[in-house]
């Protein structure tokens, strides 16, 4: 979801545990609970190497038309409403609720499947041999989901993406795993799309470990790369006084990637 061109980013939580303890814990006299925003958001990672050979671009995902194709076909409110009741908030950028730069986020990607079938039509993608998978050059659209079993809020997400995409003619393979595996899967870019969160630092220049080309030796397992975003990322860190603007210009230039306006992958 949820979730940046080269990522679906599908929301901004508070701190949540599982909903069963919520509504126990809000039946008693003596307990009180409280909302409070927290630096941590959760969103849906499009690896854009192949996962065979990380020098290679993905076979699928490194066509942005795809990865917008598959955000339009992403429900995000419903997966909000059903894993995480009341107490998580659809996100257009990773950009958690604590954050000060909150306020820039453009627009949600609408959704809307009619336009995602109409996106992956014209990139080649149709049913040919009539199995309810879209397919192109003999190949399948079919994508691994990688995510850790031991989080039942990301497993649940998992079984919940898997239908939303199959009415859009995705086979979606659950690879879910212990938490070591999918940790070790994750950091070598064994995944075709990832169940990811990250807890991210007070100032927004922490964005340079997941979204730009320098993050490669750090967290950036997806391989996004667009120079143009390094540079006013670069300019942002420099600024002074209210940065707030300069900060808008690189989640906008972001985001203009996941509506499929630019695309470059090194």
């Amino acid at each position: 979801s949820t979730l940046f061109p080269y990522t679906t980013l599908f929301r901004s939580p508070y701190s949540i545990p599982p909903l069963g303890n919520l509504q126990r814990l809000n039946g008693r006299a003596d307990v009180a609970t409280m909302r409070v925003p927290t630096y941590s958001v959760v969103y849906l990672l499009f690896n854009q190497r192949d996962r065979a050979d990380r020098t290679a671009p993905h076979p699928i995902l490194s066509d942005p038309e795809v990865r917008r194709a598959l955000t339009l076909a992403t429900d995000r409110a419903t997966i909000v409403q059903a894993v995480y009741g009341g107490y998580a908030e659809i996100a257009s950028a990773p950009i958690s609720l604590a954050s000060w730069v909150r306020t820039a986020m453009p627009p949600q990607v609408p959704f809307d499947t009619a336009e995602a079938r109409r996106v992956l039509a014209s990139r080649g993608w149709t049913d040919h041999d009539g199995d309810g998978v879209l397919d192109k050059d003999g190949r399948p659209l079919a994508l691994s989901l990688n995510y850790p079993t031991n989080s039942a809020p990301r497993t649940a997400v998992g079984a919940i993406v898997q239908q939303q995409w199959k009415r859009l003619g995705v086979r979606v393979d659950l690879a879910g795993t212990e938490g070591a595996t999918w940790g070790d899967r994750r950091r070598r870019g064994d995944f075709d799309v990832d169940i990811s969160s990250a807890t991210q630092d007070p100032s927004p220049s922490g964005l340079v470990q997941s979204w730009s080309c320098a993050g490669f030796t750090a967290s950036n397992v997806g391989y996004y790369c667009n120079p143009q975003v390094d540079t006013l990322i670069a300019r942002a860190r420099r600024a002074t006084g209210d940065s707030r603007s300069a900060w808008g210009q690189v989640i906008w230039r972001s985001e203009e990637r996941r509506v499929g306006k630019e695309c470059r992958s090194r």
